[in-house]
Parts: structure tokens; C-alpha cells; sequence
């Protein structure tokens, strides 16, 4: 990473990576799960795995509900 940013960049994005993390950190452990999610969202890599993962099981679990109600 070092290689494609300047140092002074990368130590920048580094002390937000941490910030952000450990604000998500702080609000998990107090139960504000949404707001917990919100902090690890600002992180692009982050939120593009979490908008996967969230879409994914939030269709997945609206498919097997669809799969109950209907006749087996």
C-alpha cells in the first residue's frame, strides 16, 4: 500500500480506519447495532462487504420465508 500512496496519506487513512473502528467497537458493545454498522459503513471496503453480506441474507431469508408458505 505504501507503494501506491504517500506516507502521509496512508498514515492518515490508517488513524481513520482505527478511529472508525473503534467507534463501531463502542457502539456494538453498548447494543446500538445499527449505528455500530453505520461507523464500519464509512469505510468503502467495508461497506461494500456489509451491503453484500446484509443483501444477501436479508434475500436469502425472504426466499425461505417464500419457500415455507408455499405447498411442499
Amino acid at each position: 500500500m505504501n507503494d501506491l500512496l504517500p506516507d502521509d496519506l496512508t498514515s492518515d487513512a490508517l488513524v481513520e480506519l482505527t478511529r472508525l473502528a473503534r467507534e463501531a467497537q463502542r457502539r456494538f458493545a453498548s447494543g446500538r447495532y445499527l449505528e455500530a454498522m453505520a461507523s464500519l459503513s464509512a469505510m468503502d471496503p467495508l461497506k461494500s462487504m456489509l451491503v453484500d453480506q446484509v443483501s444477501s441474507r436479508w434475500y436469502g431469508a425472504a426466499g425461505n420465508d417464500e419457500a415455507d408458505d408455499q405447498p411442499h
